[in-house]
């Protein structure tokens, strides 16, 4: 039994266009098993900018970073009150 190859097409055979719709369907398939299987678990832009603001370590610092600031204030507030005595 003898095969269609590449080399055997000829320009007015449809087997080009075969081969074609082939290779399209293909990819088509691969993208729906990806998203399918890995694509539909990835974030969304709004899910990244929301974990960005609640979950990443410099947020946390800059409020460690704000506390600090304004326990300083305080003291600052304090010891003018204490000096303008």
């Amino acid at each position: 039994m003898k095969g269609t190859s590449l080399m055997t097409i000829k320009p007015n055979d449809n087997g080009m266009w075969k081969i074609i719709a082939m290779v399209a369907i293909s990819v088509v398939i691969t993208g729906a098993s990806f998203w399918i299987v890995v694509g539909r678990d990835l974030p969304n832009k709004v899910e990244v900018i929301e974990l960005i603001k609640d979950k990443s370590p410099y947020v946390k610092d800059q409020k460690a970073l704000q506390v600090t600031l304004d326990e300083i204030v305080r003291r600052l507030d304090r010891i003018e009150k204490k000096v303008d005595k």
